[in-house]
């Protein structure tokens, strides 16, 4: 009986050996997991916020919503080689008008724009732009467009008008 037990007492002290191995390699990777779940996670509660200051509000005047007014006073809605093409509109004064068209001419085979007006009006409020109808501009439908601008304001209008034969 003496020769049984050494051998059992080793086998009883390796037995407790890989179980406190087994006891100290899950413990250490229960406490890991928890360690990176606290750090990134709020499974362990919610983090304290830190208070940050909140915007000031400024008031901003609002900007002016009526529309910039623009009455046409003369257009040439027909014209001919040799003619003169008008436009003239009235807006507020201190306005910056463009006005331009886009014109078929059959020297470029193809449709041109022309700056006819691009300025601020004076004190009176009036755009006016005129331009010598030439034999290359194609006969039929043209196009002008209108462009007003005063500080946030805009405003624009499209015209259509005929070019003719001469005759």
């Amino acid at each position: 009986m003496t020769a049984r037990r050494p051998r059992s007492r080793r086998r009883q002290r390796e037995r407790l050996e890989v179980t406190f191995g087994v006891v100290l390699i899950v413990g250490s990777l229960a406490f890991g997991l928890i360690f990176v779940l606290a750090r990134t996670t709020t499974i362990f509660g919610t983090p304290t916020p830190t208070l940050t200051p909140g915007p000031t509000p400024t008031l901003t005047p609002a900007p002016d919503l009526r529309p910039l007014p623009l009455t046409g006073l003369v257009f040439t809605d027909r014209v001919a080689a040799g003619d003169t093409f008008w436009v003239e509109i009235a807006t507020e004064p201190g306005t910056r008008c463009v006005i331009r068209s886009w014109l078929f001419l059959y020297s470029a085979g193809n449709y041109r724009e022309m700056i006819l007006a691009d300025y601020v009006t004076d004190a009176s409020g009036i755009c006016r732009a005129f331009t010598p109808v030439t034999t290359d501009w194609a006969t039929g439908e043209q196009a002008i467009q209108i462009q007003l601008q005063n500080g946030t304001r805009e405003q624009s209008a499209r015209w259509t008008f005929q070019v003719v034969a001469p005759g």
